[in-house]
């Protein structure tokens, strides 16, 4: 895939900061290459939901890691709170991203997709913004026909 997607949790609407070994612990298998990184993603806000864009700002507990396995090729972003996905591909790779994000208790946002809950429980602490177009996905293929889905 050629787009950026992020994954983070959220609380009565507002950013957790937390999920990051959990995530961690779902692709611990599949890392081949770990680069710490004194960097972090802007999270989409209320009033800008949809930036997923690679906006960066300084911070630290950032982990670079580049997964490889079988049917798995992905670039990602862990942070405490969120987690970043780019030049990802293969048929297992976005079975790998919901499961992290699961274990994280994380949504999963791309852009003009709808926001992509992991767990129905997350529903309801979503933003407004990021309410009005939601889907609950439970695989890579529900993920995948998220992604197909404009809003």
């Amino acid at each position: 895939m050629s787009f950026m997607i992020v994954a983070g949790g959220f609380h009565n609407g507002e950013v957790r900061g937390d999920g990051k070994a959990d995530a961690y612990e779902v692709l611990r298998p599949y890392i081949v290459e770990e680069d710490p990184q004194p960097r972090t993603p802007r999270l989409p806000s209320p009033e800008d939901p949809y930036n997923v864009e690679e906006e960066l700002v300084n911070a630290t507990n950032h982990l670079h890691l580049h997964l490889k396995g079988p049917e798995i090729k992905a670039t990602i972003g862990l942070f405490e709170d969120s987690m970043t996905a780019e030049r990802f591909g293969g048929d297992r790779v976005c079975d790998l991203l919901v499961e992290a994000a699961r274990a994280a208790n994380w949504v999963i946002i791309a852009p003009g997709s709808p926001t992509c809950i992991t767990r129905e429980s997350q529903r309801k602490h979503l933003p407004p913004d990021l309410a009005e177009h939601v889907a609950l996905v439970a695989s890579g293929y529900d993920l995948i026909e998220a992604f197909d889905t404009e809003v």
